[in-house]
């Protein structure tokens, strides 16, 4: 899905056992380590919301040299929340016609 647009949230359309959709989110990281940071978007960030458990975050560690991945779930529905959101970016929207 990501080949065709980053509007879906998610980068993987795939179907469980029972024919149900499970949207996969794709993050890659160079470390081979189990403490690491990745970046979400607001898009995927509310898509994560509307999917709930049918919404997973898969992370391919040590990408260069030897991948591994780790399917993570929905780490954005479960309260209180394991992991920590920390804002890095905000849009600024500038009108200069008033």
């Amino acid at each position: 899905m990501s080949l065709e647009s980053d509007d879906y949230g998610y980068d993987i359309l795939t179907f469980d056992k029972e024919g149900k959709e499970v949207y996969l989110e794709v993050k890659t990281t160079k470390v081979n380590r189990t403490d690491f940071s990745f970046i979400i978007t607001r898009n995927e960030l509310e898509h994560a919301k509307i999917f709930g458990d049918r919404y997973s975050i898969v992370i391919v560690f040590d990408v260069l040299n030897k991948p591994r991945m780790w399917y993570m779930g929905n780490p954005f529905i479960e309260e209180p929340s394991k992991i920590k959101i920390t804002p890095t970016q905000y849009r600024v929207d500038v009108c200069t016609n008033k």
